[in-house]
């Protein structure tokens, strides 16, 4: 008998058959004083409530199994299939926004730059280095989005309520992604020499990270908060929020720059601005819909699904077919 599991359903099951006999001999014992069907409704009830109880002893049994003796997630969907149950399975993770993300992150310093290549210009940078920092950036955009999402996803800190957006969590994670971001491209620089400064660089580049976190987690609370499952709608919207968001980012960048005396404005700096918008919207076009989808599905799958009374109550829920096993699971065979 496992541990912690309830009284054992056998001698409940004979005690249900025990009792629906005894309610058979008595209904036969007067049935023929009862004219219209009321006894036998009396009877169908009686071992209709009966059963309930028992069958909801073999429910906590099996979902006791099920988490004791099963550790994967696919065996325990096998093992509880082989029941006749269909089990709850949480939602993936989806890939594709920090996909998106980081493709176009990537290719928005290298865009300017083939475009020079096209018009007989030479680049300021080396190609390989180029492409390096154009990767190490890709990344930190990535884990800007990372800042964006997670927090969602493993706490109710960072997700809205029913009259409110999470603020305090805009600050925290904005500033973690902020610093993160920063972090990354100073020790990028540190060891790849660019003829740029590194701080005043750095740290408005990063500026596009902390811009990226507070936009796309704003986005994506506010389809929370709507509790929509158009996923569609308001795509437009998103897109042209996080393509302001960008090419803000970007103009503050070279502002600086420019006033600093760092950067000289040139049609290559007009290029950026429209990429940055550009690819900023294909951003938000795509990554808030796709967060809020992954976020709403994994709502109806709650933490107290691990333990034994949410499987039970998920078995309750479900229609079993109540097949019978050609073999016995590998993980319970002793």
């Amino acid at each position: 008998m496992l541990h912690g599991s309830r009284d054992p359903p056998e001698p409940t099951t004979q005690l249900l058959i025990r009792n629906s006999a005894r309610a058979l001999i008595l209904a036969e014992e007067i049935g023929e004083q009862v004219k219209d069907k009321t006894l036998s409704r009396a009877v169908s009830n009686f071992v209709a409530d009966e059963s309930d109880y028992v069958l909801a002893g073999y429910r906590n049994l099996v979902a006791e199994i099920a988490l004791s003796c099963v550790p994967h997630r696919a065996e325990r969907a096998e093992f509880l299939k082989s029941f006749g149950y269909d089990a709850p399975t949480p939602p993936a993770l989806p890939l594709r926004p920090w996909l998106i993300v980081f493709a176009l992150d990537f290719l928005l310093p290298l865009i300017p730059s083939a475009l020079m290549f096209l018009v007989g210009q030479t680049p300021g940078l080396p190609i390989a280095r180029l492409t390096a920092f154009a990767f190490v950036h890709a990344i930190s955009q990535t884990v800007a989005i990372t800042w964006a999402l997670y927090p969602k996803i493993v706490s109710n800190f960072a997700r809205p309520s029913l009259y409110s957006l999470p603020i305090a969590s805009y600050v925290l994670c904005g500033l973690g992604s902020y610093l993160t971001g920063a972090l990354i491209l100073f020790v990028f620089r540190v060891y790849i020499p660019l003829p740029y400064p590194i701080i005043l660089p750095t740290l408005l580049s990063s500026l596009s990270f902390l811009f990226m976190t507070v936009g796309m987690s704003v986005l994506i609370d506010l389809r929370l908060k709507s509790s929509s499952l158009d996923f569609e709608q308001g795509r437009v919207r998103e897109g042209a929020v996080i393509a302001l968001l960008m090419l803000a980012s970007t103009l503050t960048f070279q502002a600086v720059m420019i006033y600093a005396g760092e950067l000289q404005p040139t049609w290559i700096s007009a290029c950026f601005l429209v990429l940055s918008a550009g690819l900023g919207f294909v951003m938000g076009y795509y990554v808030p819909s796709a967060g809020a989808a992954y976020l709403q599905k994994a709502r109806l799958h709650a933490p107290d699904r691990l333990q034994p009374g949410g499987v039970t109550d998920s078995l309750r829920r479900s229609h079993a077919t109540w097949e019978h096993p050609s073999y016995a699971h590998p993980s319970l065979q002793a």
